[in-house]
């Protein structure tokens, strides 16, 4: 099965403050975006996608040297669902080799190779959608199978594919799915030096 972990990291950070993107937020002297990518290189996937916008220079920078697709979004700010849109439509275009797409959001630090592939190990991987959960309570990753990119390629706005996912089977991979950082208080709770890269 041909993977593609496709990392969000196109918004504006409103929540978060300031005017740098969240993502860019170090982690262990590292910036957020380049760690979770490092994660998804070290797992079973094919290949990894980050979906810049908002300081897409800076956040391709943070990346460089990595093994990793960069993908700009120019409608970033008319929502996730854009996003998710231009990465489908560029995996349909340009990679007849994925077969399934695993979205995952840029500003989750508790995310690790062990959840990702916990989602690609599981029977149901490439045929169902699937989704990362903290119990009982949805979260991400989420695992669509090639099915779904006709449908993630059409989506817009600020929805994203939570209509998609509806009915989607939870596998449960503990507080990461669910923890992510829209505030600097939760940033620094899970570890983060508020120093920017």
């Amino acid at each position: 099965m041909g993977v593609a972990v496709v990392v969000l990291s196109a918004g504006r950070s409103s929540r978060f403050g300031g005017t740098k993107s969240k993502v860019l937020t170090k982690f262990d002297g590292k910036p957020l975006i380049a760690k979770i990518a490092q994660q998804a290189l070290s797992s079973r996937c094919s290949k990894v996608l980050i979906v810049t916008g908002h300081q897409s220079l800076d956040v391709e920078a943070a990346l460089i040297d990595m093994d990793v697709d960069t993908l700009h979004n120019p409608r970033f700010e008319q929502g996730m669902g854009t996003s998710i849109a231009v990465a489908a439509q560029h995996l349909a275009r340009d990679d007849n080799s994925v077969t399934a797409m695993m979205l995952l959001f840029g500003d989750m630090p508790m995310i690790r190779t062990e959840h990702l592939n916990t989602l690609l190990n599981h029977p149901d991987a490439g045929s169902k959608i699937i989704r990362g959960a903290n119990g009982d309570r949805a979260g991400h990753p989420i695992l669509f199978p090639s099915e779904s990119l006709p449908k993630l390629q059409m989506l817009s706005g600020d929805e994203g594919a939570k209509e998609l996912v509806q009915g989607a089977s939870l596998i449960d991979i503990g507080s990461a799915a669910t923890f992510d950082i829209d505030t600097r208080e939760a940033a620094l709770q899970a570890g983060a030096s508020l120093d920017f890269f």
